[in-house]
């Protein structure tokens, strides 16, 4: 979930007090403002007729495409991240508009659906996929069988929540998200891996109606999800590796377990390269450490500054951050900017204002940080 960097009071496009009623003061009045954003300026946009007029496409980076929905206040955005043997889409949008499709016509190659966490706008189309990979725990396995429904997603359809038309045939009434298979991620490096004869029978092939459950490890992992000592990373960054890494063919992805926005919150490292994409963990709007709720899961304060002093090392060792909403690329220094954010309120150096929902707002410079009122 994401609070759009450009009609936040953080750029003072708009009042404070301007909140839509159907966003749980999330969402100011007008926030549609902010688009187009100049940011996409810079990209080489690809228009497809899968993009079912919803989607907006970019080659952000040699062999990376930001899939990007500005429709929708949420502004989330997907990654298509290419090797040369196959391909990763890194979570699967609002599920608004097809989004296997698009990615498959972008791609030859076969492709790994994975989640950087299980929140709604991030998997609205892991149904799509036979099966999805995921950070596993209780939670997770929860919402994957559950889905999102109709009752649940339908104030996030507002009128004032839109900034384009719908695609044609979508009814916002009937918006739900399916449950998904979710092919847990191993949590350590040994067992449940390529090889192993423990590994479950694949998941059904019929994308309409998948079964939801969860697994161990996932037949989609052979190959490609291989154990992996950490890199060349300082100490701190190390702690936050998993000793797995996808293997896509000439690209490898580290993948970092980094809780505290949810329990499941992951990263994946292109470390050759020096591009961390962040999920929601990191993202230059409003970051959200208060989420307690079956649909959102539990946030953790001192968990998330835990997380972000270790990725703060990481800082020397980027060329970029790929982050989930709004703009895609930002720069690694922002590691370090929402570490000292956070250590600032653990501090009591930041005491924050009470917002709409009674939730504590922390104001900084190109970012904010929204706690519990505790």
């Amino acid at each position: 979930m994401s609070y759009p960097s450009g009609s936040s009071p953080l750029s003072n496009n708009h009042s404070e007090s301007a909140y839509s009623a159907n966003s749980t003061g999330v969402q100011p009045l007008g926030w549609q403002a902010a688009l187009p954003r100049p940011e996409y300026q810079a990209y080489e946009r690809i228009t497809l007729e899968e993009d079912c007029g919803w989607y907006e496409v970019y080659r952000i980076l040699p062999a990376v495409y930001a899939i990007y929905e500005p429709g929708h206040f949420q502004e989330v955005i997907s990654y298509l991240i290419l090797g040369s043997e196959r391909a990763l889409l890194w979570d699967t949008g609002m599920g608004i508009a097809p989004i296997r499709p698009l990615a498959e016509s972008l791609t030859h190659l076969p492709i790994l659906a994975v989640n950087s966490h299980n929140h709604f706008d991030h998997v609205g189309g892991n149904w799509e996929f036979p099966e999805v990979l995921g950070w596993p725990g209780p939670g997770s396995e929860a919402r994957a069988a559950a889905g999102y429904s109709r009752e649940f997603l339908l104030p996030m359809m507002a009128e004032d929540s839109l900034a384009k038309s719908l695609p044609a045939g979508f009814q916002t009434a009937g918006y739900a998200i399916r449950p998904w298979h979710l092919a847990a991620l191993p949590l350590k490096a040994s067992g449940c891996l390529a090889g192993d004869a423990a590994l479950p029978s694949p998941a059904p092939s019929s994308a309409a109606e998948p079964t939801a459950a969860s697994s161990p490890a996932a037949p989609a992992l052979a190959g490609c999800l291989i154990p992996s000592p950490p890199p060349n990373l300082p100490a701190a960054a190390a702690g936050l590796c998993t000793g797995l890494a996808f293997d896509l063919g000439g690209r490898r992805l580290e993948l970092l377990h980094t809780p505290g926005h949810t329990p499941d919150s992951i990263m994946l490292l292109d470390a050759a390269a020096g591009i961390l994409f962040t999920g929601d963990t990191v993202y230059p709007a409003a970051l959200y450490a208060h989420f307690d709720s079956s649909e959102y899961g539990q946030s953790s304060l001192d968990v998330y500054a835990n997380t972000m002093n270790s990725l703060q090392s990481l800082t020397p060792a980027l060329s970029c951050l790929c982050c989930s909403h709004n703009v895609p690329l930002n720069k690694p220094a922002l590691l370090r900017d929402i570490a000292a954010g956070f250590q600032n309120i653990l501090n009591g150096q930041s005491a924050g204002y009470l917002d709409e929902e009674g939730l504590l707002r922390h104001d900084f410079q190109g970012f904010a940080i929204i706690t519990n009122n505790r």
